[in-house]
C-alpha cells in the first residue's frame, strides 16, 4: 500500500477500525466494508455487502475501484471474526466458511472479472499458523482451525492468479491496536513475501531450507509411541515399506487399503508383526 491508494477491510474485533486510523496517519485512503445481507452505501467510503452474494463484490469493486487509476488494494479481515475452537458449532463454522472462504472466492472472481493485474488482495488471519518461538518446528497448539483453510485457498490463488495476489498474513497479537500497527507495517513494506506470520517474537516467513543428507539419516522422526498412524496408501511396495519403517520408532501403524481390496497372507506377513492392524478391523 502507498499513499493515496485505498484499502477495504473490516472485522468485529476492532483490528479493522484501528488499521484505518493507522492508515489515515500515513495518508492512505480507506474504504470500510462490513458483512450484512444487502448491498448498501452506509456512508462516505463505507459499504455493507452480503458475503454470499458474488454480485455484491462486483458492484463493490466497481464503486471503489472506479477506473482503476488508483490501483486499490483489498485487505480481507473477516477471518478474524471466527470464534475459537472451544465455542465452534455447525452454525458458527458455516458462518466462518461464508465470510472466510466463500467471500475470498467471490472477491477473486470480481478482481479477475475487472481485469486487475496488480497486487490487490491480502488475507489476514489470527492464530491460523503457529510457529515455535525458537523456529524449530510448527505445532498445532493454539491454532484456530476454522481460519486455517483460507491459507490453503490463498496458496491456490497465488498459483492461479499471481498477477493480483498480495499475500497471507497471520497476526498473533490479541490487542487490536498492536495487531493493527504490525499489520500496517507489513502491508506498507516493499517486501515480496506472500506468507508471513507476525508474532510477539518477531516476523516469520515461509522458507524451504536445504538439509544435509547426514541430518536426514541420523535424526529420528518426531513420532509418538502411544499414537496410531494411518497409512493411506495402496498395497504396493511403498505401502508395505512405510509401516515397516515406522515400526522401530514405536508408533502402532494402521494400514488402509484401496476400496474393496483384500490383504492376502503374503501382504499381512510384513505388517502384523509390527503391531499394526488393517483399518476397520477389530
Amino acid at each position: 500500500l502507498h499513499r493515496g491508494e485505498r484499502a477495504r477491510l473490516h472485522d468485529e474485533r476492532g483490528v479493522g477500525a484501528e488499521l484505518i486510523e493507522v492508515f489515515r496517519e500515513q495518508g492512505v485512503i480507506t474504504t470500510l466494508v462490513t458483512a450484512g445481507r444487502a448491498f448498501e452505501a452506509t456512508g462516505t467510503r463505507s459499504y455493507t455487502i452480503d458475503p454470499a452474494n458474488p454480485e455484491h463484490f462486483r458492484r463493490l469493486w466497481t464503486a471503489v475501484g472506479g477506473d482503476g487509476k488508483d490501483r486499490p488494494r483489498v485487505v480481507h479481515l473477516w477471518n478474524l471474526d471466527t470464534p475459537g475452537d472451544s465455542s465452534m458449532d455447525t452454525m458458527t463454522l458455516d458462518s466462518a466458511v461464508e465470510c472466510g472462504i466463500s467471500a475470498v472466492v467471490h472477491m477473486v472472481q470480481a478482481l479477475v472479472g475487472a481485469g486487475v493485474s496488480h497486487r490487490a488482495l491480502w488475507i489476514v488471519t489470527q492464530a491460523a499458523m503457529s510457529v515455535d518461538s525458537a523456529g524449530r518446528a510448527l505445532t498445532a497448539r493454539h491454532v484456530t482451525f476454522a481460519q486455517a483453510p483460507v491459507w490453503g485457498l490463498g496458496r491456490t490463488i497465488a498459483l492461479e492468479h499471481p498477477d493480483l495476489w498480495g499475500g497471507l498474513i497471520d497476526v498473533a497479537h490479541e490487542d487490536p491496536r498492536s495487531a493493527a500497527r504490525v499489520l500496517a507495517r507489513e502491508l506498507m513494506s516493499a517486501t515480496d513475501e506472500d506468507q508471513v506470520a507476525l508474532t510477539n517474537d518477531g516476523r516469520y516467513v515461509a522458507r524451504l531450507v536445504r538439509r544435509g543428507r547426514a541430518a536426514m539419516v541420523n535424526e529420528p522422526p518426531n513420532l509418538r509411541s502411544d499414537a496410531t498412524y494411518l497409512v493411506t496408501v495402496g498395497v504396493g511396495a511403498l505401502g508395505l515399506h512405510v509401516p515397516q519403517w515406522l515400526g522401530p520408532f514405536g508408533p502402532r501403524p494402521s494400514l488402509r487399503t484401496r476400496p474393496h481390496s483384500a490383504l492376502d497372507v503374503s501382504l499381512r506377513t510384513p505388517i502384523c508383526p509390527l503391531g499394526g492392524r488393517r483399518a476397520g478391523s477389530p
